[in-house]
């Protein structure tokens, strides 16, 4: 006998008595009123553009997947929102805390997909070039007839991303977030416009600063370069900030003071602090002998905030990004800056340098908020939400649950190796103390570390490696915080170790998009209840993708074996960290008896100097460039440059000489033979040297920028000190 299949009916599996049912759950953060979908039967989704018309007059429309008229007493009231949105084309929104490696989530980028609205009566062709890049979208998901929008919840708020792609049938918006505004730099490029002036001091002189940039201090970060601005008045700008404390200057390593007494006089190693909207600058009342170095507090001012440190909050919003610390989501904390001056960063890698730190994850969550949150070391913090396998109960919430390798962190991490700090060498010629000279060569948290687990029993001691021989050791470098005792490294080795040295597994699996499933966010503890895979487990948020067409949502997690029964698999305590420390920062030299840890340290390097013949013996002085060029070996720093005659001029216009590298003068005084002097040694004037710095392979040339007369023999000797050979 042939049974057709066609004719066996297929029971549905017996419902749950109702007592056993799971109850609906409620954030603790929330009303009831705004979780309750109210009298609604059937979820939908709308979209809220705001865009401008041909005019420029500001536009919104409300494409939906169903119309819908909202009440008066809704915002807004009298509504319409038209089923445009086409089928299939609903939309969806994807967030990842890792991208490329697992060890570091850094800034976080999302991403809005794209949706389509309907074309067929060729309703949206005009819009074609209004719709455009930077239009704010809003996306909600909620119950038809349902209150608007005290019923309904956001599902992400993002932006147009370029033109829409527009034909017969459809309108495709494609969406993106706002994580570009963080590759802008964290300062001006330049001087975009004047400095302005003090009473009767003009900051700037025209020409003088270039394109360079001005250092942005954060924190109490290490020395920094001043930049000349207006040689005339010896003007240097310190900081690009309104107040950041008083500033300390040296010279080679020698402290100048701030003038107490009228300024003008002509005390040496004195100066004067201005201040204004541009920044901070020093009046200087005596020449340069060596380098100039400011060291200050770095606090954070303005106007209408108290001097305080830096925070993440004051670095985003110098990408344009609102972030107020005090309305910041739930979950996110306003790090420290940490200790920095920053010259060529961007926004972004300060963030990404601050989320290594503190092993957070940064950036806009899905309501284009600004967030902060820490990848927490303990996973046994408070679930938000509660999954249960549908493949092991029979009320299950979620499918197609699996457990896999965590991608970028397959194996675990047995040891860190940190590099904290950045080494900033320079030669100081003239500077004896070894103090004074690693003061000012290299950032003074400038230090290496490295950081394992050691487990102790009464069997005696193991590693994560004795019983893991495929856990990997990493490095990881932190560029602007400061690590000034031991207690610091432990606390920053228990947060890495916590994470990464743990037996890691990931998860991921399905469920319904509705209001409970769509409050989790990204870092949000959860537990997950399965019968078939080891039972109940917390697990932290580490992506999620939104499917608005069949409103499902992935999620993917991340959990790990804390509590480990077997000696080593644990996840490490504070007293299980064992820290050495390494400071392979450059010294002062001195034979290689340097000031770092255990005298280790470069010899210091020797001074050289080359001296160029600019015509020969004979021959008048004449303006113009020296036929002889010179190209420099290796990188250095100019220390002194001088300049004379073999015979000296009588009388007539005071001998002027120039060097140049790549055609820009190292000077911002030039050198100055007076008459009846055969060298600059004796000059009135002396030389000023404001571009001391060259590069391997860099050309410098000599020139006679004015002449007197009976002078011959032109020649220049420089000093200089390399970096490196």
């Amino acid at each position: 006998m042939r049974l057709r299949l066609a004719s066996i009916r297929r029971l549905p599996p017996p419902r749950p008595p109702a007592n056993l049912r799971r109850k609906r759950w409620l954030p603790p953060t929330l009303t009831v009123a705004e979780i309750d979908a109210g009298p609604g039967s059937e979820w939908m989704v709308v979209y809220r553009i705001e865009t401008t018309d041909g005019n420029g007059d500001p536009v919104t429309l409300w494409p939906a997947t169903r119309t819908m008229i909202t009440s008066e007493s809704d915002t807004p009231a009298d509504q319409t929102f038209e089923p445009v949105l086409a089928k299939g084309a609903a939309g969806s929104y994807r967030m990842q805390l890792f991208s490329g490696t697992a060890r570091e989530a850094g800034v976080v980028a999302a991403s809005g997909g794209q949706f389509a609205l309907m074309n067929a009566d060729g309703e949206y062709d005009e819009w074609v070039q209004y719709l455009t890049d930077g239009s704010r979208v809003t996306c909600y998901l909620g119950k038809h007839g349902d209150p608007f929008p005290a019923a309904w919840r956001k599902v992400f708020v993002s932006y147009i991303d370029g033109f829409p792609i527009i034909d017969r049938e459809r309108m495709t918006l494609r969406l993106r977030g706002r994580e570009r505004l963080f590759e802008r730099d964290c300062q001006p490029l330049g001087y975009t416009g004047s400095t302005g002036s003090v009473g009767s001091i003009t900051l700037e002189e025209t020409g003088i600063a270039g394109n360079a940039r001005r250092p942005l201090v954060m924190g109490t970060p290490p020395s920094w370069k001043p930049v000349l601005i207006n040689a005339t008045e010896k003007i240097w700008d310190i900081c690009g900030m309104a107040v950041f404390g008083t500033p300390s200057l040296y010279d080679g390593g020698v402290a100048l003071q701030v003038s107490v007494s009228a300024f003008g006089s002509d005390q040496p190693g004195t100066y004067q602090i201005l201040e204004n909207g541009a920044g901070v600058f020093a009046h200087l009342t005596s020449q340069i002998r060596y380098e100039l170095r400011a060291e200050g507090t770095g606090r954070y001012a303005t106007p209408t905030a108290s001097e305080r440190a830096w925070t993440v909050c004051d670095v985003a919003m110098q990408a344009g990004v609102a972030a107020d610390p005090t309305s910041l989501p739930t979950g996110s904390e306003n790090f420290s800056a940490g200790n920095r001056v920053v010259q060529t960063e961007k926004v972004r890698d300060v963030l990404a340098d601050v989320a290594r730190y503190e092993c957070a994850a940064i950036g806009l969550d899905r309501l284009d908020r600004f967030f902060a949150r820490r990848l927490v070391p303990s996973f046994d913090g408070s679930a938000v939400h509660t999954f249960r396998d549908a493949g092991s109960y029979s009320d299950g919430n979620i499918d197609g649950l699996r457990f896999s390798r965590l991608r970028g962190a397959e194996r675990r991490v047995h040891r860190v190796t940190v590099h904290a700090g950045r080494s900033q060498r320079s030669a100081l010629a003239g500077v004896v103390d070894d103090a004074v000279r690693d003061r000012l060569s290299r950032d003074p948290y400038q230090v290496n570390f490295t950081a394992e687990c050691l487990y102790t029993s009464l069997f005696g001691q193991r590693r994560i490696l004795d019983v893991d021989p495929t856990a990997e050791a990493v490095e990881v470098q932190i560029v602007g915080h400061q690590f000034a005792s031991e207690a610091d490294m432990i606390a920053y080795a228990l947060r890495y170790l916590r994470l990464y040295g743990s037996r890691s597994v990931a998860a991921e699996f399905e469920t319904e998009l509705d209001h409970d499933t769509l409050a989790i966010e990204v870092c949000d503890i959860v537990d997950i209840e399965s019968a078939r895979f080891g039972g109940d487990r917390s697990a932290v948020v580490i992506g999620y993708d939104v499917d608005l067409n069949t409103r499902r949502v992935r999620f993917e997690v991340w959990s790990h074996d804390e509590l480990g029964t077997v000696l080593g698999t644990a996840a490490p305590t504070e007293t299980e960290i064992v820290i050495t420390q390494e400071d392979t920062a450059e010294g002062a030299g001195g034979g290689g008896a340097g000031s770092g840890v255990a005298g280790r340290g470069d010899a210091a390097l020797q001074l050289l100097h080359e001296f160029v013949l600019l015509g020969d013996k004979t021959t008048a002085l004449a303006v113009g460039e020296s036929t002889v060029d010179f190209l420099f070996p290796f990188a250095g720093e100019l220390v002194a440059v001088y300049g004379g005659a073999t015979t000296a001029q009588t009388s007539g216009s005071i001998l002027t000489l120039d060097m140049r590298i790549n055609t820009v003068s190292v000077f911002s005084t030039l050198i100055t033979v007076d008459n009846n002097e055969r060298s600059s040694h004796t000059a009135a004037t002396p030389p000023v040297l404001s571009a001391p710095s060259f590069e391997q392979g860099d050309r410098a040339t000599f020139h006679i920028t004015q002449v007197g007369t009976g002078g011959k023999g032109a020649w220049v000797d420089f000093v200089y000190v390399p970096r490196s050979v």
